[in-house]
């Protein structure tokens, strides 16, 4: 199951869901404004594997350690995904969704990848 947080939008997790993708948004069970450190813990628990571009993830000492102590699986799409419009973010979703999964297939507990503006995903070592 993927998990999307505030980053991307609620509408490209309803298409993606129409498409047959498992997909959860932070908004199916969570308020709009709660928190990373609300979510983090919880979506690792589960098992889920959070898709974002919310690099504050790491850099903030609270949400590295929630984020490493909860185990969470995280995909970090580029920057340049929340800089393009919706009609550009839905492009680009669909075109990585290939490479998305098979980023998740080899995420390891805790693991992150960082995806380039091409869509291609790498390990991340994490602070």
């Amino acid at each position: 199951m993927f998990f999307f947080d505030n980053c991307i939008s609620p509408k490209l997790a309803r298409i993606f869901r129409i498409m047959g993708a498992e997909v959860l948004h932070l908004r199916d069970e969570y308020a709009p404004d709660t928190a990373d450190l609300m979510w983090i813990s919880e979506v690792g628990a589960k098992g889920y594997i959070a898709l974002t571009v919310d690099g504050r993830i790491l850099r903030n000492v609270e949400e590295r350690e929630a984020r490493r102590a909860a185990k969470l699986r995280t995909l970090f799409l580029h920057d340049s995904f929340a800089n393009s419009n919706q009609w550009q973010q839905l492009v680009k979703l669909a075109t990585w969704w290939p490479a998305i999964q098979k980023a998740a297939d080899k995420c390891k507990e805790g693991q992150c990848f960082k995806f380039s503006a091409h869509g291609k995903a790498e390990p991340l070592t994490t602070p």
